[in-house]
């Protein structure tokens, strides 16, 4: 194999494998209360601006409402959260959700959510699909 075959080869492995990590691409699963990545791994940076509340999860699988996530780092405006951190969803409330690539060639991923007089986020068709 020649030099620059294995030059390419080599950058080639290095770009896929440091894309594969991470997704920015999500839905919202209503039964759940959750957001759930795309692809089934994990989400990088996600802001969740609400009511008295600006949230960042940093390296997580799934973001539940009203139960605690597993993030590597949960963060409200710098501040360092415990993992066991639960964001409560408020009545008559709406949230935007801003997923971030790990890098950036592609633009974020952004949905609105509502919630009902009872907290429950209110059916919209566009959050059930991934983006």
């Amino acid at each position: 194999m020649k030099c620059n075959q294995l030059v390419f080869l080599l950058v080639s492995s290095i770009t896929f494998s440091s894309c594969g990590d991470y997704s920015h691409a999500f839905h919202i699963d209503e039964e759940r209360k959750a957001i759930i990545p795309c692809n089934g791994r994990y989400l990088k940076d996600v802001d969740i601006d609400g009511p008295q509340i600006n949230i960042t999860y940093e390296g997580v699988d799934t973001i539940y409402f009203n139960r605690p996530s597993n993030a590597v780092r949960i963060t409200d405006y710098y501040n360092i959260l415990d993992n066991d951190y639960v964001l409560k969803l408020e009545p008559n409330s709406s949230y935007n959700i801003n997923s971030r690539p790990r890098n950036g060639d592609q633009g974020s991923a952004i949905v609105e959510i509502k919630t009902d007089s009872a907290g429950n986020i209110i059916h919209d068709v566009n959050n059930a699909n991934c983006q």
